[in-house]
């Protein structure tokens, strides 16, 4: 794996800070900086990191440099620990220019495979937006990883009464640990991509990152049984990724078989076993907002779940006009064809197989657009030939089903063969529209044909 160094970013203000107890879980430290307390309660003495503070040139001048009006500076107190920090100026946010200005300071300061704990205790309101947009932002080019966030909350802390500094009495304060928003904000831009784009590669990409490490702390908030919880999670991110790769490779067979491997296989099979783990990581969580958002994906899938074959069929070519998948929605809709007919003819869907539907539905397909004495019926029986060339009679007197047959193959063509065709070649506008078109035309007239077997 790439070396990741650990970065200790923080920020110093120019308040006046008093001496505090702070503590996280059960560890706790004395300090007015929280940045010496948050360097005891999270780092042990052999870990090696870089630390930066994010500070005006006023919060240096009153809290970091020694000076006579405010003793016990932070320069001391980190020189007594042997750290040096690299100190970042940034201007103190009263213009446009000058919040461009905090963000591009904090951007040009990281550097590439860092991993970053984030104190958010002194800043401004709006340096934590700008740092944590900005970490996102570096993502984008380089290896980045926001570690925590943390937060000294001095104002919610309560006296102690046996303790007095100066005459005051000392507070004890706890350290907030904000990684569950963050990891909230990412579990949210992963499902609106999926929302969006009916692609499960970010949702993938955030459950690799930070759940096979154990870092995640999301899923242990107010669950019943972490253990399963996170079990029930790895099913559902494994099986929205089976899900829609199996729409992205038109995997439309049927997905009643005791193969193991079937929801690789089977759109049908895929959507079923996504809808079982979903329910059963939603009766494990508690923690409402994460609910919200799995019940979105949920909701998504519902039309897949419990469906004949021709319904996923038609199902699929829904999500691919909606997803833009042009190639994969031409073919389901060729394919789903072949299935309708074999439906009409009391074909069995779950043994299509046996009943060679590739042969039958083909043989009738083709038969529409050439003379049927011309056309070569291959049976294994005289009752078999009689279904198909009656299914052919009767389809080829409804005219706006064979030119629907036709153009829907010759588009599929159109995009399998990469364009290469002698006739002219379709634009990519006019195959996105025609699929919407076709789609609508065939659940039309889909309901008044009737094939007698």
């Amino acid at each position: 794996e790439e070396y990741m160094k650990k970065v200790f970013l923080t920020v110093l203000g120019t308040g006046y800070y008093k001496d505090c107890y702070y503590y996280l879980g059960d560890k706790e430290c004395r300090s007015k900086f929280i940045q010496e307390a948050l360097i005891n309660l999270l780092l042990d003495k052999e870990d090696e990191f870089e630390m930066k503070i994010l500070l005006t040139e006023k919060a240096k001048r009153d809290n970091f440099d020694i000076n006579d009006k405010r003793p016990n500076n932070l320069k001391e107190v980190l020189g007594k620990l042997n750290i040096k920090p690299e100190l970042i100026l940034i201007p103190e946010g009263k213009t446009d220019e000058e919040l461009w200005g905090i963000f591009e300071q904090t951007i040009n300061s990281i550097d590439d495979n860092s991993e970053i704990i984030l104190d958010i205790t002194h800043s401004l309101r709006n340096i934590p937006i700008q740092v944590l947009v900005a970490l996102n932002y570096l993502k984008l080019f380089k290896n980045i990883n926001l570690d925590s966030i943390y937060y000294g909350a001095f104002e919610l802390g309560e006296d102690i009464d046996d303790i007095l500094i100066e005459g005051q009495k000392i507070r004890k304060a706890p350290v907030c640990n904000l990684n569950i928003y963050y990891e909230l904000l990412n579990w949210t831009n992963a499902i609106n991509s999926f929302m969006h784009t009916g692609n499960s590669s970010q949702i993938l990409s955030l459950y690799n990152d930070i759940y096979k490490d154990k870092r995640a702390i999301i899923f242990k908030q107010g669950t019943k049984d972490e253990k399963n919880n996170l079990v029930a999670l790895n099913k559902v991110v494994e099986g929205l990724n089976n899900f829609t790769q199996c729409i992205n490779t038109c995997r439309g067979i049927d997905g009643n078989h005791t193969n193991k491997k079937i929801n690789l296989k089977s759109i049908s099979s895929a959507a079923n076993t996504l809808y079982e783990n979903l329910n059963v990581l939603n009766d494990n969580l508690t923690f409402a907002p994460l609910k919200y958002l799995f019940n979105i994906v949920k909701e998504i899938i519902t039309p897949f779940v419990d469906k004949s074959a021709f319904e996923i069929g038609m199902e699929t070519v829904n999500w691919c006009i909606k997803y833009n998948l042009y190639q994969q929605g031409f073919t389901a809709l060729d394919e789903s064809l072949k299935t309708f007919i074999c439906d009409k003819l009391n074909y069995s869907e779950h043994n299509y197989k046996k009943y060679y539907r590739e042969n039958i539905a083909n043989t009738i397909l083709v038969g529409l657009n050439i003379n049927l004495d011309d056309l070569r019926i291959h049976a294994n029986n005289d009752d078999d030939i009689l279904t198909i060339k009656n299914a052919i009679y009767t389809l080829k007197e409804n005219t706006t089903f064979c030119n629907l047959v036709s153009k829907i193959k010759e588009k599929r063509n159109d995009i399998n063969h990469f364009g290469y065709k002698d006739s002219s070649v379709t634009d990519y506008n006019t195959l996105s529209h025609n699929l919407q078109e076709y789609y609508n035309e065939f659940l039309n007239i889909k309901d008044h044909i009737v094939l007698y077997s």
